[in-house]
């Protein structure tokens, strides 16, 4: 299946890979509906990849990712790896 999540993700990747970012958003922000939870690390690593992670809380609403989504890449945006993943509320969700 040519829109599968792990394809979709894998291309993703690519273009994060070879610097082609502007590509990469716009197909993340086309297709992260489709992607659940993995979308997280790979608007990570997108922002990561342009250097502006600090940013990565004002491009959120860019996305219109759920509230779990949200938490996930804020924790792996974190400085420190240690520190446990917030709980999830479910009463807070959109």
């Amino acid at each position: 299946d040519l829109q599968s999540a792990e394809l979709l993700s894998a291309w993703i990747h690519f273009l994060i890979r070879q610097g082609e970012l502007d590509a990469a958003e716009t197909f993340l922000l086309s297709h992260h509906s489709r992607l659940g939870m993995s979308s997280a690390q790979l608007i990570v690593d997108l922002y990561k990849a342009w250097g502006s992670l600090d940013k990565l809380e004002e491009h959120f609403r860019l996305y219109d990712l759920p509230t779990a989504v949200q938490m996930e890449a804020r924790y792996l945006a974190s400085p420190d790896p240690t520190v446990p993943p917030p709980a999830f509320e479910a009463g807070k969700q959109r």
